[in-house]
């Protein structure tokens, strides 16, 4: 999914620092994802996305690239708190938030902090979600990660180039799904170089900002969630316990990432509730798309042809080439379905281009795919889509053949110009729909 607002650069000194803005306020927000970010790819993964249109569903939020990740200019010299929190006061400024509710996660905490401390006049309220003061164990902070962890961690961290991200402690929810570990590693190096993620890790390792806790005298909210094993749920009584009046929330779970786990919607609706006073019901957002179905053809038969291992090898190819070719043509693949996805665009020419390359390349690897499109309107809620719009083209795709691309006659009339050539194949009676459906099959 396409970020919904473009990037943009607020300037300090002679660097630049990237950052969007999206969603609804007043109120507004800052948000800190973490230390290395990167603003564009984080929407390429679903429940990120989610979490994200969630936050702009009541607020209006700006979220940002420290200097020396993602987009934002890189850093010459080791990084340093002060110039982070010199960051933070240039995007507020630039990007023209009134005193802020700072939401901030993880290890970015550390400089949440000391900004909303040292700049009372640019933030308002603060949020932390399992974030810490201090990371590392001390003679009187006895809950912190030991030595013998923060080396292993470092070295897992500075392998991150070569080998898959390791998910047992920042996201153990998720650590069984192939392309979620993918996207993470991908991430991971789009968002910090390999120089400047050790940095990164040893001002981790070296940063205690427990001292500016009495100093902070707006609200706060502190969520932590319980099995939490990278900064167990004592750093977030910690900090709950030293900022005046701060509320403390105990989240389900065991994830680190603050934006997975079964503890998310409890999350957001603890933060809506703090920022706004109240929770909204559920929110559904309708608009037309062109959604695309796709199934691998005789799936049965090739799995009981190359076995499990094989076939489930087969199936991440599959998962892969599907991805890339959605993502490349401003798609957003809302789920995979076994042997096949579900994808949403926000043009059928597009949406076209895309199944026809999905095609091309898993045939590539042995694989036969059908696939069928309609446009129409759907409704957006969470990570998921509905609609009349979505049955159709699941119907289509059924009356498909083995690599096969049909359309409705609403995605040939969309594409005029594209360069596709549609062929009319007759109308069809199919299964749920009142109507008999003109189908037209789509050449490469």
């Amino acid at each position: 999914m396409p970020p919904p607002s473009r990037t943009r650069y607020a300037r300090l000194g002679s660097s630049h620092i990237a950052y969007l803005v999206f969603g609804d306020g007043p109120p507004d927000l800052l948000f800190l994802l973490g230390l290395a970010t990167h603003l564009e790819a984080a929407w390429e993964e679903p429940s990120l996305a989610r979490y994200l249109y969630r936050l702009g569903s009541f607020a209006r939020v700006a979220m940002f690239d420290f200097r020396g990740s993602g987009l934002s200019d890189p850093l010459t010299d080791a990084v340093s708190l002060e110039a982070l929190v010199d960051d933070l006061v240039a995007v507020v400024t630039a990007a023209g938030l009134h005193r802020p509710t700072v939401v901030t996660c993880n290890e970015a905490s550390l400089v949440a902090l000391p900004f909303v401390a040292a700049h009372p006049e640019l933030s308002g309220a603060l949020v932390v979600v399992n974030g810490t003061a201090r990371a590392v164990i001390g003679e009187d902070y006895p809950f912190g990660i030991n030595p013998a962890d923060a080396d292993r961690y470092r070295q897992s961290i500075e392998r991150y180039a070569d080998d898959p991200m390791p998910l047992v402690y920042s996201a153990p929810s998720r650590r069984r799904d192939p392309a979620f570990a993918e996207w993470a590693t991908r991430y991971q190096r789009m968002a910090v170089s390999p120089g400047h993620v050790h940095h990164l890790t040893e001002l981790t390792m070296a940063t205690d900002v427990r001292g500016v806790l009495p100093l902070l005298r707006g609200p706060a909210l502190v969520l932590h969630t319980a099995g939490n094993r990278f900064l167990t749920i004592p750093h977030g009584r910690y900090l709950a316990d030293g900022i005046a009046g701060a509320r403390f929330v105990e989240l389900a779970g065991a994830d680190h990432l603050a934006w997975v786990g079964p503890g998310v919607d409890a999350q957001l609706d603890e933060i809506e509730r703090f920022v706004t006073g109240g929770v909204g019901a559920p929110r559904t957002e309708r608009q037309m798309a062109t959604v695309l179905f796709t199934d691998i053809v005789r799936s049965t038969e090739q799995l009981a042809a190359l076995g499990d291992r094989q076939w489930t090898e087969l199936l991440r190819l599959h998962d892969d080439i599907a991805r890339r070719a959605v993502l490349r043509q401003r798609g957003r693949v809302v789920k995979t379905t076994g042997d096949g996805i579900l994808a949403v665009f926000d043009g059928p020419s597009r949406a076209v281009a895309a199944a026809l390359e999905l095609q091309r390349e898993t045939a590539r690897i042995g694989v036969e795919v059908r696939a069928g499109l309609h446009t129409g309107e759907i409704e957006l809620e969470a990570d998921d889509v509905r609609g009349l719009a979505v049955h159709v083209a699941a119907r289509v795709m059924g009356a498909a053949a083995g690599g096969q691309l049909l359309t409705s006659r609403t995605v040939r009339d969309l594409s005029a110009g594209s360069g596709h050539r549609f062929e009319a194949q007759g109308s069809f009676e199919l299964k749920g729909l009142p109507d008999l459906l003109e189908l037209f099959a789509v050449s490469a």
